[in-house]
Parts: structure tokens; C-alpha cells; sequence
């Protein structure tokens, strides 16, 4: 190995340390506290759905760092491991237009870093999620979902990559600056046509019709001068039992999506309070 490969891996140990050190950090300290609620919870809140949110958080910390590892090993595969040389030597034996070859590279290893993935997605969605009552999801959704991304990471993907490829090849020294503006183009209209026709997809929405919540939220939009096309409810619960509130698209696609589990679980002061939360972080 050479002087770039030693750094490599000293960096990517360094970060792996770190994170466990700053995980097991939060583990005892929810751990610590697990079996007393915060003074200013005890009236909202009781001993044993605190304890499940410890546990809950132990877990998930847990797992992080576990598949955080496991990511690293799967990146040093691909790069030290000859990984990377592989797919392209496969490509480069399949195909003879060298944008065809890196197009496919691309493809190839993404799905096999997919692949390689799955056993942790499907543990963290029906062993990790469902050992604590969140996980909805069905293993004929889960294929399903699965495969609409797939079919979308090739219709959309493979002429981005093309793209992307072709203006490195053909844009000299100045192809970063048009890949840049091609991928911000890319972008902002990702956020126009997501809402619209890619999220229905995978879930269904429909209007707010709680006229309660929608005049609060109405109201809380006007007082700090954030407009948005509309206000839509998500079957978020065919899926997971979280709760969740968040903003998206632009323009005209610009809206407040509230997830079912949200507005049958909390009051509409709760609700606005959690919205109030999700405009902090725009």
C-alpha cells in the first residue's frame, strides 16, 4: 500500500473510534437515566414508556454502531480490497463505449453495496422496529418498495450518470463547474416533481381535513411568513408507527405533509408545536 492508502485507513479508523466512543457515551447516559422521568415530563409521561424510549435509544445506538462498522469494512473492500477493480474489469469486459463502461460501473456498484447492505435493512426494519412496535411494514411492501427504487434509481439514474460522465469526458478543465450547475438543476427540479408524482409512488395523500389543525397550522405559517400550496395528510402508518411532520417541494409543489400516526396521536397544540420544531431546521 502506498502513503495515501496508510491515511486512508488511519482516517476512516479514526472515524470509527470516535463514533464508537461518542455511542457508548449515549449509551450509559440513557442508561443512567432510564428509570427516572425529567421533572418537567412526569405529568405527560410514565416510568414504563420512558423506559421503552431508553431502550429504544440503547438499541438504535447500538445498531449504529454495529452497521457503522460493518460500512466501513464494505467501503475498504471495494477500495483497498480490489472491489472497485473488479466491477470495472467486469464492465470493461461486457461493454466497448467507455461512457456505457462507466455508467455501468456505477450501477454495479451501487447494487452491490445494496446487496451487501440488505441483511441490516431488513434487521433494522423487522427485528430492531418491530421488537419495539414500530415496524408496519409487510415483506410484500418491503419487496415491493424495493423494487420502485430500483426502477427509479434506472430511469432516473442512468441518464444523470450518463450525463455526468459525458461532461467529464467532453468539458475539459472546467467539467466540475458544469457538472455543478447540471446537478443544481437537478436538484431544484427534483424538489418540484418529488411531491407530485415520486412520494405518491410509494404513499398515499390526501388534503387536511381537520379544520382544527389546519386553521392552527394556517396560523402559525402566516405569523412567520412561510407559504406553502397546500396541507396534506400521509399513510405513514402503513409503514412505521412514528410519528413525523415535515415540509416539502417548491413552488407550487411547496406543501406541509403530516403523517396519520401524528394527528391520531397528539392534540392540535402538540402538532403545531412539531411542525414549529420542523421550521427551525429550514
Amino acid at each position: 500500500m502506498n502513503t495515501l492508502s496508510y491515511l486512508f485507513l488511519f482516517a476512516l479508523v479514526a472515524m470509527l473510534l470516535t463514533e464508537y466512543w461518542l455511542g457508548r457515551r449515549q449509551i450509559r447516559n440513557v442508561d443512567a437515566h432510564r428509570d427516572h422521568v425529567p421533572d418537567a415530563f412526569t405529568d405527560n409521561i410514565d416510568i414504563d414508556t420512558h423506559r421503552k424510549a431508553a431502550d429504544y435509544t440503547i438499541a438504535r445506538t447500538r445498531f449504529g454502531l454495529v452497521s457503522g462498522t460493518y460500512a466501513a469494512l464494505i467501503l475498504v473492500l471495494f477500495t483497498l480490497g480490489g472491489g472497485l477493480q473488479l466491477i470495472d474489469d467486469t464492465s470493461r469486459g461486457m461493454l466497448d463505449s467507455p461512457l456505457a463502461i462507466g455508467v455501468l460501473f456505477v450501477l454495479i456498484t451501487v447494487i452491490a453495496n445494496a446487496l451487501l447492505e440488505l441483511p441490516f435493512t431488513l434487521y433494522k426494519t423487522f427485528r430492531l422496529e418491530g421488537r419495539f412496535g414500530f415496524n408496519k411494514t409487510t415483506p410484500g411492501l418491503f419487496v415491493s418498495d424495493m423494487i420502485k427504487q430500483l426502477l427509479l434509481s434506472l430511469i432516473i439514474g442512468v441518464p444523470l450518470i450518463f450525463v455526468a460522465l459525458w461532461l467529464m469526458q467532453a468539458s475539459g478543465s472546467l467539467w466540475w463547474l458544469y457538472l455543478w450547475l447540471v446537478w443544481m438543476a437537478f436538484n431544484l427540479l427534483a424538489m418540484i416533481v418529488y411531491p407530485i408524482w415520486i412520494a405518491p409512488l410509494f404513499n398515499k395523500f390526501k388534503p387536511l381535513e381537520d379544520e382544527s389543525v389546519s386553521s392552527s397550522v394556517t396560523s402559525l405559517l402566516e405569523r412567520t411568513g412561510f407559504k406553502v400550496q397546500g396541507l396534506f395528510v400521509v399513510d405513514g402508518s402503513k409503514r412505521s408507527a412514528h410519528s413525523n411532520a415535515y415540509f416539502t417541494g417548491l413552488g407550487k409543489a411547496k406543501r406541509v405533509v403530516f403523517f396519520d400516526t401524528l394527528l391520531d396521536k397528539l392534540s392540535t397544540d402538540e402538532i403545531v408545536a412539531v411542525l414549529a420544531l420542523s421550521l427551525i431546521h429550514i
